[in-house]
């Protein structure tokens, strides 16, 4: 008995089959990937919010955003950053678990899966991945106390809880209105790393003005998740995925903005 071979006109009608259901099965793995990335973010984002909001029953004070000076001993596992580029000392998650095993985990917690950041010296753990908003865990200081510096809120005097943003992905671990407006009046402290904050998925940030590390770029502009939403824990400790834009701060007064009521804590909007 002879075997016929198959013909060229066959292997390609079965190269055409399995291009086009590689074609329809991509888009599909690329989806749940982005899903599944998001709903770590999520459950990162409930857990982190959940150690803020207990430690501040516990401390009356929310935690600093940052504790420089103030904070002379040092943190949990040494410096997080690039000293020529990041302030050195205590940041907000420095304080939520002091124990190793406990610090393991919050290594990974504090890291976004959906993170565009790679290996690259100038970036570091406090790049691309999640912020506190430092209107609620200020700068501490003892020589300015404003919006953004002094002693940290305490959690009964954040009006509205359930709708003031706590922490949020963000491309620096500080965050705040400042990111969501392109008004040069309002500039982050930190400048050398003025370029990595920002709000992922803005509009804005596709705007020449907006410095943005190159790295960062695709983060900041084509966004971290699905449809340019971005995950948000707020006051009341609940996470909701929401659009980037309903954070941009409109108008060059911030208090005009229908937004400045999600990121300031005392405002009665």
């Amino acid at each position: 008995m002879v075997r016929r071979a198959i013909t060229l006109l066959e292997l390609l009608v079965v190269i055409a089959v399995i291009g086009c259901l590689v074609a329809v099965i991509l888009p599909s793995m690329r989806y749940s990937k982005y899903q599944a990335q998001s709903v770590i973010c999520t459950s990162n984002l409930r857990q982190l919010t959940l150690l803020l909001n207990t430690y501040a029953h516990f401390q009356t004070f929310y935690p600093p955003g940052f504790c420089g000076t103030l904070c002379s001993s040092t943190p949990p596992g040494g410096d997080v950053g690039d000293a020529a580029y990041d302030w050195m000392g205590w940041w907000w998650f420095h304080f939520l678990i002091d124990d190793q095993d406990g610090k393991t985990v919050l290594e990974k917690m504090i890291s976004c899966p959906s993170s565009a950041i790679k290996n690259n010296s100038r970036l570091s753990p406090l790049c691309g991945n999640y912020g506190v908003n430092y209107s609620i865990c200020k700068i501490a200081t003892l020589t300015t106390n404003d919006e953004f510096h002094g002693r940290s809120l305490k959690p009964e005097t954040v009006q509205r809880p359930a709708q003031v943003l706590l922490l949020a992905d963000s491309g620096y671990s500080l965050l705040s209105w400042k990111a969501a407006t392109l008004n040069p009046a309002y500039t982050f402290e930190c400048s050398q790393r003025r370029d990595a904050f920002y709000v992922p998925g803005l509009s804005i940030n596709s705007n020449p003005l907006k410095s943005i590390h190159p790295e960062l770029k695709a983060d900041a502009i084509k966004g971290r998740h699905l449809n340019l939403t971005i995950n948000v824990g707020f006051a009341d400790g609940t996470v909701r995925r929401l659009p980037a834009e309903t954070l941009l701060i409109a108008t060059d007064t911030p208090s005009d903005s229908p937004a400045y009521s999600t990121w300031s804590p005392l405002n009665k909007r």
